[in-house]
């Protein structure tokens, strides 16, 4: 996992230098091992556990905004500030512009 500590700052830093594509996929799969160990340990819960939780949702709404650009209730507006930058910056570049 990109983020041991099961931080979405931890993650969006690993990240930043990943194509748009990249970032949706790395951040998808980094969902998907965030649930399967929520599951693994739910039987057995402490505080990793609602860590888990929370961060694969996170990721989730993070997938949901970097595809179609709308925030969920859900996200945090520490995370959206950083996120809406972050997408900016990938979608603004100058090869998404131009036509070559």
């Amino acid at each position: 996992m990109l983020s041991p500590s099961f931080l979405m700052e931890e993650f969006t830093e690993k990240i930043k230098d990943m194509s748009y594509e990249e970032i949706i996929w790395t951040a998808d799969r980094e969902a998907t091992e965030a649930e399967r160990r929520f599951y693994r340990t739910r039987s057995n819960p402490d505080l990793q556990t609602e860590q888990l939780k929370n961060y694969a949702a996170a990721l989730k709404n993070f997938i949901f905004y970097m595809r179609n650009d709308v925030k969920t209730a859900a996200m945090r507006n520490a995370d959206w500030d950083r996120l809406e930058r972050l997408r900016y910056q990938k979608t603004h570049t100058p090869s998404v512009l131009t036509d070559n």
